[in-house]
């Protein structure tokens, strides 16, 4: 059964988690005078003193061995009767604690404290253990003994350990970039402590670095006029030589004094593909997928059947959940070309996004999955992997600690990550038919579907609940009414997601058609504006106005400006397309 003692604000015990009667005030006070000592022996005499202030009772001894005897009972109620102690020990000379140093919360405070490292490039390292030290932080120390002067040199050894802890904890955000929870933890530690010259430098920092300079050179002029007539003396050095330097803004003092460039210190990363339009139902699947606010989710389904949609969706509605950043990465695990896009290229490209300089991403794929997990020690960012081809190329882009969420899109239905990583499934089924025309309607408008309930029926039908087979009914029925697409539909034993391609891509020019399929053999998972300009023949605005065509027919997705991404299956039709045609031999060779 765990003890646990706790000492960080009002002396309490749990014994197997529960609260353990621990008795009077003097009984308390041997107890905390023990965990003062810090596992070492204090002698009979000693606690003698200390415990009764030079006036103990007739026979202190006898007292103080009752004391012992209940104290544990209490620290061991499953110990036999006249079986030795193990928790609260005795010698020739006095009484002793034998606990392992996360059993005593003082202990291990100042254990994890002394611990931190301080080099910047281990910034994320120090925010973890600084912030497992603190979270045990309750109160004044040995708070019921805080007059008794035996307690007061641990009480003020303790404080100022949780001091200089807190100011560790503001570096580390400051090198972090988490430059305004930095500014709220330095101001905190400031305004208590007016004439504390190492704080009011430190809330100055942090404010410089936050752009705020103005207020950082209020900060230490008010600083400066209390320690000057409170005082009668003048500041520390450090307070001028701050002051003159934001001045002048020499910003290298202000990266020398945080000890990381700048280019680590305040990026937000905002990499989430645009909303999808006309976006319907999932209203079951968004409420399970907010329900956790950190861990791993996992949307599994069939192709087409809207992975991404949904997760870019969520991950829009909950951003600001992640004030630290969203990022993304289509990681290629399902398409015509097996050829998944490697964990390390994901993570050097979410390394730059977070603003780790190119010259410090390490090239094996282990220490990026390190270096990744420091930097994000701490903050609160939002991944979305998309189109995971297993376990094992999401793992190494998983974070190492809580705070951060990962939402992953795949049709293997990730077991491993299950057993292993603690993830949530979400499930992702067809539409039924009422959510397949509440789709239709919400993209065509209710009077142009339910004109024609035949026809709308057999459109539903036809496409099978499947929304990537809706939104391209949708982009069709633009410029037809519903009876023409639903005849169409009607033609085809089954829905036939090909045939429903084609009605987008027999309206293309010829030359958007041509781009359409010969696009489709290039490699990689995207293609760049410049890698079409090649494939095209054509100049550079031509070739823009035809990958607008395909967009605007949902053959192609511009994820973000100049890169475009085929749906799988869209592509497998392209690529299908292309050999009936025999582009396969007329491909340029082209760099993307």
């Amino acid at each position: 059964m765990q003890t646990e003692i706790r000492v960080l604000g009002p002396l309490e015990v749990l014994v197997g988690g529960r609260p353990a009667g621990l008795g009077g005030h003097q009984q308390r006070a041997v107890l905390a005078i023990l965990v003062a000592a810090r596992g070492r022996v204090v002698p009979v005499e000693r606690i003698v003193a200390q415990v009764w202030a030079g006036d103990p009772p007739p026979q202190p001894l006898a007292t103080l061995q009752a004391y012992i005897s209940r104290l544990r009972r209490a620290l061991e109620p499953e110990r036999a009767p006249r079986t030795p102690a193990r928790i609260l020990v005795s010698d020739s000379r006095g009484y002793a604690l034998r606990l392992p140093e996360d059993a005593v919360d003082a202990w291990g405070f100042a254990r994890d404290v002394a611990a931190v490292p301080d080099a910047p490039e281990d910034a994320g390292e120090a925010a973890g253990l600084l912030r497992k030290a603190l979270v045990r932080w309750r109160g004044t120390p040995f708070a019921q003994f805080a007059d008794e002067p035996w307690a007061r040199s641990e009480i003020t050894r303790l404080t100022a350990v949780h001091r200089l802890a807190r100011e560790r904890a503001v570096v580390a955000k400051l090198r972090l970039g988490h430059v305004g929870d930095a500014v709220l933890d330095a101001q905190e530690l400031a305004v208590p402590e007016p004439l504390r010259g190492r704080s009011w430098w430190l809330y100055a920092l942090a404010l410089w670095a936050a752009h705020r300079s103005a207020e950082a050179l209020d900060a230490l002029r008010r600083h400066r006029r209390l320690v000057t007539v409170d005082l009668g003396r003048s500041p520390d050095p450090s307070i001028d030589d701050l002051e003159r330097a934001i001045l002048e803004q020499r910003q290298s003092v202000l990266h020398e004094a945080i000890g990381t460039p700048p280019a680590v210190r305040a990026v937000l990363p905002a990499r989430l593909p645009p909303e999808p339009t006309g976006f319907t139902a999932r209203e079951a699947e968004l409420a399970e997928l907010s329900r956790r606010t950190d861990g791993l989710l996992v949307i599994t389904g069939t192709g087409g059947v809207g992975k991404t949609a949904l997760a870019i969706r969520w991950a829009h509605q909950v951003a600001d959940r992640y004030p630290d950043g969203r990022l993304y990465a289509d990681l290629g695990g399902f398409g015509p070309v097996d050829s998944p896009v490697p964990p390390g290229a994901v993570l050097g490209g979410f390394l730059i996004a977070l603003g780790v300089p190119g010259g410090r991403i390490p090239p094996g794929e282990a220490e990026r999955t390190a270096l990744l997990r420091s930097v994000l020690a701490g903050r609160r960012v939002l991944l979305v992997l998309d189109n995971a081809f297993d376990a094992e190329q999401v793992r190494p882009l998983l974070p190492g600690s809580d705070g951060c969420a990962v939402v992953v899109t795949s049709r293997n239905r990730m077991s491993g990550l299950v057993v292993s990583d603690g993830a949530r499934i979400v499930p992702l089924d067809v539409f039924g038919d009422g959510e397949s025309l509440d789709y239709l309607r919400g993209r065509l408008g209710a009077d142009v579907v339910d004109a024609d309930p035949a026809a709308r029926d057999t459109i539903v039908a036809r496409c099978g609940g499947l929304p990537l087979a809706l939104a391209v009914v949708c982009a069709r029925a633009g410029g037809f009414p519903p009876a023409v697409v639903a005849a169409d539909l009607d033609r085809d034993a089954l829905p036939g997601l090909w045939t429903v391609f084609s009605w987008s891509y027999r309206q293309l020019p010829a030359e958007a058609a041509e781009l359409f399929r010969r696009l489709a053999r290039q490699p990689g998972p995207e293609v760049t504006l410049a890698a079409a300009v090649g494939v095209s023949g054509a100049d550079r605005p031509a070739t823009r106005a035809l990958l607008r065509l395909l967009t605007d027919a949902h053959l192609l997705d511009e994820r973000s400006p100049g890169r475009f991404v085929y749906h799988d299956l869209l592509r497998a039709y392209a690529e299908h397309e292309a050999r009936a045609h025999h582009d396969g031999n007329r491909l340029p060779a082209v760099s993307a």
